[in-house]
C-alpha cells in the first residue's frame, strides 16, 4: 500500500522488474522429478481422489518405485506436504472454474494432472519466491545499506537454486 507522500522503493521495483523479465523466459510448468511428484501428490491425491494415497501420482509420472511402504502398510510419499498447503488455495481455485467449465460444456479434465492445475501450482510457486525476495529485500535492508540489500538479493536469487525453484514447481 502507498500512503500519501511515500515513494516505492526502487529496489522493489528493481526486484519485480527482474522477475517480470526472466519469469517468461524460464517459466516451466511441469511437474517433474522425485521431489516435485511427491510434493504435488499430497495436493492432487487428497483433492481429486479424496485420500492421501500417492501410488497413482507416482505411477502417473512414471516413478512408482520411489512410492515406499510407510509402517502402516499404506503407501508413503517422500515429499514434504508443505507446498501442497501453499499451492492448495490456487489448485482449489483452477479445481472449481474447471468444474464449472465442465457443467458450461467446455472440454476440461478435471483430473489435477491437467496443464490448467500444473500452471496454477507453478504461478503459485513463482508468486511465493517474489514475495519472499522483497520479504528479505526488506530485512537486509534493516541490517545493510539499501544499494547492498538490493545486490545481495538479487545476487542470491540469480545465483542460487532459487531462480529454478521459483520458475515451475519444485
Amino acid at each position: 500500500m502507498i500512503r500519501e507522500g511515500r515513494k516505492i522503493d526502487p529496489g522493489i521495483l528493481l526486484i519485480l522488474a527482474f522477475f517480470i523479465v526472466l519469469l517468461p523466459i524460464l517459466f516451466k510448468p511441469w511437474v517433474h522429478g522425485a521431489d516435485t511428484i511427491g510434493y504435488y501428490g499430497w495436493l492432487r491425491s487428497a483433492v481429486i481422489d479424496g485420500d492421501l494415497q500417492t501410488a497413482d501420482e507416482f505411477a502417473h509420472y512414471g516413478m512408482a518405485w520411489l512410492n515406499t511402504f510407510a509402517e502402516t502398510g499404506l503407501r508413503d510419499s517422500p515429499g514434504a506436504v508443505g507446498s501442497a498447503l501453499l499451492w492448495s488455495p490456487w489448485f482449489l481455485l483452477v479445481h472449481a472454474a474447471t468444474l464449472a467449465g465442465q457443467a458450461l460444456g467446455l472440454p476440461l479434465i478435471a483430473d489435477g494432472y491437467s496443464q490448467q492445475y500444473v500452471w496454477a501450482a507453478s504461478l503459485a510457486s513463482s508468486l511465493y519466491a517474489l514475495i519472499g525476495l522483497w520479504l528479505t529485500y526488506l530485512v537486509a535492508q534493516d541490517l545493510v545499506a539499501r544499494k547492498l540489500a538490493l545486490l545481495a538479493v538479487i545476487v542470491a536469487w540469480l545465483a542460487s537454486p532459487l531462480l529454478f525453484t521459483c520458475t515451475a514447481i519444485r
